[in-house]
């Protein structure tokens, strides 16, 4: 194939491998806030969240309920969805009542467009440390989707949430990213940029927490044959929380109220991969970061990574990566901390309509909280069954862990928590571009720090459009 031919095809697939990296490098971009578990069921379609919850699958935390580590952050997570790929290619967890058009084409001009409604009542949700109440809410997701030709794409999708208890501020939170790729002979090409703002209900805060982030990233790979590339990616991770003059006890001996701050985080990643052939991919890498917090911490850490996906047929997938963390704090007596971090994925296709997947992590990242850092690992377990060969039946477990530590003397923890998660759901298309779900999920946190442990359920359903 001549060159001309061979960048013609690079370009025509870059987004198809787009999208992924940017899911990968910059998973918040669409799965919403980096910091801080969020207590409410998100609003479908909102970030990327489905119309019912999915525990147990690799997107099982995302939406605002996110608590995102640097061992993702950084870029080394390439694997593959957890959830097995049907006969057709699609996820088979994928809402069945997705869109395959846009709604207008004007030239290379595609709009695509979405629309969701979700009710939900909630129990103790907390209103600030140690007081809870019940609610109702109402929450509108629309979302609008262009794709300006094969190589750039831009979402924007707003939610309005509605309170029906005082004690909750009604909220409008907003998501948008634009992301662009192309390809050229052997190299790949991606830059992506997004803004997301949240003012939901967290268990870090215990209340509702104003957060904003700003999120952007460049790669850049190089295919030296068909068994071995090189990869480069950078991102500037901003995180600015509101002015709300939230306050948390955390714990320790004092007791004392510690008051969230701002904080940034860059890095850069080189990773060398190797194919050994379709049904194995591995990778060795190094990411080198910086992160602070505005009043807190100053840190230098460096990641020494290894990854590898494996899907031995069209049943499993299974994807694993991680290694150690080293970091160090520049402007206190902290000493230097090592960690493991990973992340790993599986998926089992049992049969053509039932499905089974797993997902867990473990992550080192900067807390909301001044001069602390929070340790999260979290593990879940999912299963998806079709009934009737159109409804959706999903089951999720999840727990988690999250162990703050002060960076003031000798890391101690001054707050850990334990979170369990149980979930049910039903999901039917209806029409041609609907579909309809309904759930329920109960929330137990177990906290040392008195005022952050609570117990919620929540049900409800959804009704989404998507054109």
């Amino acid at each position: 194939m001549n060159l001309e031919g061979r960048t013609r095809l690079h370009l025509g697939a870059a987004t198809n491998w787009l999208p992924r990296w940017l899911a990968v490098v910059f998973p918040f971009s669409i799965a919403g806030s980096v910091l801080g578990q969020g207590v409410l069921v998100p609003g479908p379609g909102y970030q990327g969240s489905s119309g019912t919850p999915q525990l147990g699958s690799p997107g099982w935390n995302a939406g605002p309920a996110t608590v995102q580590g640097n061992v993702q952050a950084n870029g080394q997570n390439n694997a593959a969805p957890a959830t097995p790929e049907g006969e057709n290619g699609e996820n088979a967890a994928a809402p069945v009542g997705a869109p395959v058009q846009g709604l207008l084409r004007w030239g290379s001009l595609h709009v695509r467009t979405r629309a969701s409604y979700q009710f939900l009542y909630s129990t103790g949700v907390h209103t600030a440390p140690g007081q809870s109440a019940d609610t109702f809410t109402h929450t509108l997701s629309p979302g609008v989707t262009l794709d300006l030709g094969p190589h750039v794409s831009v979402d924007y999708s707003p939610s309005f949430r509605f309170f029906s208890q005082r004690d909750f501020h009604n909220t409008m939170d907003q998501f948008v990213t634009l992301t662009a790729g192309a390809g050229y002979g052997d190299w790949n090409f991606g830059v992506s940029q997004s803004f997301s703002r949240s003012d939901e209900p967290l268990v870090q805060t215990s209340g509702q927490t104003d957060t904003e982030n700003y999120l952007t990233g460049v790669n850049a790979s190089y295919r030296f044959n068909d068994k071995i590339s090189l990869e480069t990616s950078a991102s500037v991770d901003l995180m600015a929380v509101g002015n709300s003059g939230t306050n948390g006890f955390v714990g320790g001996n004092t007791n004392a109220p510690a008051l969230l701050t701002d904080s940034q985080n860059y890095s850069a990643t080189e990773w060398l991969n190797y194919t050994f052939d379709e049904k194995l991919n591995a990778g060795v890498g190094v990411t080198v970061g910086y992160s602070e917090q505005n009043v807190g911490f100053r840190s230098l850490d460096e990641q020494y990574l290894g990854r590898f996906t494996w899907t031995p047929g069209n049943k499993l997938n299974v994807s694993l990566n991680g290694g150690i963390e080293d970091q160090q704090f520049l402007n206190s007596d902290a000493p230097d901390i090592v960690n493991p971090i990973f992340s790993v994925s599986a998926g089992y296709h049992l049969f053509e309509q039932t499905s089974f997947s797993l997902f867990a992590s473990r992550a080192v990242s900067a807390s909301l909280f001044q001069s602390q850092i929070t340790e999260t690992a979290q593990v879940g377990l999912g299963f998806q069954q079709r009934l009737l060969g159109a409804v959706e039946l999903s089951l999720g477990f999840a727990y988690g862990t999250s162990d703050y530590k002060t960076t003031a003397g000798t890391l101690a923890t001054v707050r850990s928590d334990e979170t369990t998660s149980y979930s049910v759901a039903l999901g039917v298309p209806f029409l041609k571009h609907g579909s309809f779900g309904t759930f329920y999920e109960y929330t137990k946190n177990s906290s040392s720090a008195g005022g952050f442990g609570f117990g919620s359920s929540q049900a409800g359903a959804t009704v989404s459009w998507a054109y």
